[in-house]
């Protein structure tokens, strides 16, 4: 199909994402019924043909839109346009044309901005990318591939990128040297000297870092210095791209107050949000950046909890014997007030703001006269520093669209720049990229997202849990899902086998393939049971007491044999005699309270009578109480069989992991199901537990 070759302001410059026509569509389905992904379409000029991704088939009938990268490389009015096969990418090498001092890791920066741009790369084939943070053209080469023709969209890709040349090597290496302090920038040292040079003689800026976790609801940072306080000021922000246009909190505006600090409310919007947004992290940080103006100095910072007193607030009344000089407005005592008075009309001058300087006012003393708070000062810094932050206007933000104007400087940061800006720069917390974050809709604002982080978390990623395919950015809220599957999975109780030794569990489907179905009113598992099982029928339950009878006292009196059981009640530990074990089974049946046997109907009180006053201390009775009160409780009924060898080994198993205090009886039980490994149960208690 031939279409007409229109150019398109409206596409993305250097791209090579086209608008093409419905009908452009329509006859690629008909032709394939298989389309490919992404749709790759050739164009072919009168003397050659290019390779061309599609953006939106809504271009107007018979043209095709293209943007500047690809009308320069057609030489023709009129294409031919087909659909083309094309193999994906799994190895790309990229050459930079020029340094670009900016871009410290290319890996993720090409992540981020190659598939947005462009479908299709060439061997050789020289292409470029906008970058909008450095306001410029990036321009690369494809210095090799797999295969000649690659699409470089939804494919994993083995990146390498190699320099121009030595020098351009060297210059990244010392470059990403420079840079590497923002990957590891310091905690702060409190009280601890900090020299400082002149902020435009240094290109490392003195940034700390303070984990907002460690701080109480309200805390303050103090920056003191023993020398001139208007020389030295505190930007401080929640990300480390702190600069003098892009902070959250300063002390620009305390020179009046003689003493500077930042209060950080960690019940404020913007913190909470901060900190909501990096719940999973470790740490939760606040970058501090101390800096000088004029000359070095040597600062301090502290942190306390209280709120600083300002010297306006310290003044006390004076006693009622003092007289308040008229020169210099400060209270005297009246036995020396004469003195006082003569000395002060002679020496000390007073300026209208009621300043007292000695001799003349010098000429570093000034008044602002536009403002009607009357403030002043006595430097020519604190004077231009005011000047800048308040009567520079007007206060409007250059670097996005926003049209709307502030009161000062310190609104136009805090309110805009430092938060909604669309340029503001941060890192992504999917790709890591350093790019600027977009204009935030509501729903994105409401997600506590950013723009790019809203696009950017429409990837998907595989859950390492369940194996479902998700967004990068519903990630989070997926995993708490199967949090609160494990929180609910841990609070289900389970029946566990009444027989005291054994660990199966009952009254639930199949678990970890093993069934633990009860099927007696013994509440005993199907292995338990086993030996006791017969089909009669038996409504006062005498036969079923005889059974137990009869298992009692061949396990009491001959033992099971096996040199694996634990059983406090077998006959391998101590044979008993038949009188003694006749005797000691109807202690055994007694702790059987469902279904109700005939004998303990006949006995119930002289059984509990021999109870109560049984003075037996047999090392066999005292360890089965330990048992009933670790792991039963009075309402369940209490037998003591001997297990085979899987479930002897599984109870070795349980006896180890409950007594390092870890997990629940509940989880155990539920991991031991059928599964006798110690790593597959620590394994699947790892994973199920919370």
């Amino acid at each position: 199909m031939s279409l007409t070759v229109s150019l398109s302001s409206d596409l993305e410059r250097l791209s090579d994402k086209c608008l093409l026509p419905q009908s452009i569509l329509t006859a690629a389905l008909e032709s394939h019924p298989s389309l490919p992904h992404p749709l790759v379409f050739r164009l072919h000029a009168s003397e050659h043909s290019i390779l061309v991704g599609v953006k939106e088939f809504t271009a107007p009938e018979g043209e095709i839109l293209v943007p500047q990268a690809v009308f320069d490389r057609i030489d023709d009015v009129t294409v031919h346009v087909e659909l083309a096969d094309v193999p994906k990418a799994t190895f790309l090498q990229l050459k930079p044309i020029h340094f670009y001092p900016h871009i410290t890791n290319w890996k993720y920066y090409l992540e981020s901005f190659v598939s947005k741009s462009y479908t299709v790369l060439t061997k050789n084939q020289k292409f470029g990318v906008y970058d909008a943070v450095a306001k410029m053209d990036v321009e690369l080469q494809v210095e090799d591939a797999n295969e000649v023709l690659v699409v470089v969209v939804d494919t994993d890709i083995e990146l390498d990128v190699v320099p121009l040349n030595d020098i351009m090597a060297a210059q990244q290496l010392a470059h990403s040297q420079n840079l590497s302090y923002l990957e590891n920038i310091p905690e702060v040292v409190w009280d601890a000297p900090i020299k400082l040079e002149p902020f435009n003689q240094v290109q490392i800026p003195a940034i700390h870092r303070v984990d907002l976790r460690k701080l109480t609801a309200k805390s303050y940072i103090h920056l003191t210095t023993q020398e001139d306080i208007y020389n030295v000021d505190l930007l401080a922000g929640l990300d480390r791209f702190v600069t003098l246009e892009n902070f959250s909190w300063c002390t620009m505006v305390q020179d009046p107050m003689g003493r500077k600090y930042i209060e950080i409310d960690k019940n404020s919007d913007s913190v909470a949000n901060y900190m909501l947004k990096h719940t999973d992290d470790t740490n939760c940080w606040v970058y501090v950046v101390p800096f000088a103006w004029e000359h070095a100095s040597t600062v301090q910072l502290s942190i306390s909890t209280d709120a600083p007193v300002h010297q306006a607030e310290q003044t006390q009344a004076s006693n009622s014997s003092d007289i308040q000089c008229t020169n210099c407005l400060k209270y005297i005592d009246s036995n020396k007030f004469s003195l006082h008075e003569a000395f002060c009309r002679r020496h000390n001058v007073r300026c209208s703001c009621s300043e007292v300087f000695l001799q003349s006012i010098p000429s570093t003393h000034w008044h602002c006269d536009l403002c009607e708070s009357g403030i002043h000062g006595n430097s020519s810094l604190f004077k231009f520093k005011h000047d800048k932050l308040f009567h520079g206007g007007p206060y409007v933000c250059e670097q996005c669209e926003d049209d709307g104007s502030y009161d000062d400087f310190i609104s136009l940061v805090q309110n805009h720049r430092a938060s909604e800006c669309g340029a503001k720069l941060h890192e992504c917390i999917f790709c890591h990229v350093v790019v600027p974050q977009g204009v935030a809709s509501y729903e994105e604002k409401f997600n506590n997202l950013t723009h790019h982080e809203s696009q950017c978390g429409n990837k998907t990623v595989e859950c390492f849990e369940c194996g479902k395919v998700v967004k990068s950015k519903d990630m989070a809220s997926h995993m708490k899902i199967h949090y609160l599957n494990k929180m609910q999975s841990a609070a289900e109780e389970v029946g566990r086998c009444t027989n005291v030794n054994c660990v199966n569990i009952f009254g639930q489907g199949p678990l970890n393939g093993a069934n633990t179905v009860a099927s007696n009113e013994l509440g005993l598992c199907d292995g338990c049971f086993g030996s006791l099982y017969a089909q009669v029928h038996d409504p006062t339950h005498i036969k079923l007491q005889n059974r137990l009878e009869r298992k009692y006292v061949m396990q009491l009196t001959k033992g099971c044999g096996n040199t694996w059981c634990e059983n406090v009640e077998c006959g391998n530990h101590k044979k008993w005699d038949i009188r003694l074990a006749l005797d000691h089974i109807k202690d055994l049946l007694a702790e059987i309270v469902v279904p109700q046997l005939p004998i303990n109907k006949k006995q119930k009180s002289q059984h509990n009578d021999n109870e109560n006053n049984s003075s037996k201390q047999s090392d066999i009775s005292t360890k089965r109480n330990e048992i009933f009160n670790q792991n039963m409780t009075p309402k369940h009924n209490k037998m003591w069989f001997c297990l085979n060898a899987s479930v002897a080994a599984r109870r070795v198993l349980y006896d180890k992991i409950m007594s390092e205090g870890i997990y629940t009886l509940n989880m155990i039980l539920k991991a031991l199901a059928g599964n006798s490994d110690e790593t597959n149960v620590r394994g699947w208690l790892q994973t199920h537990s919370v």
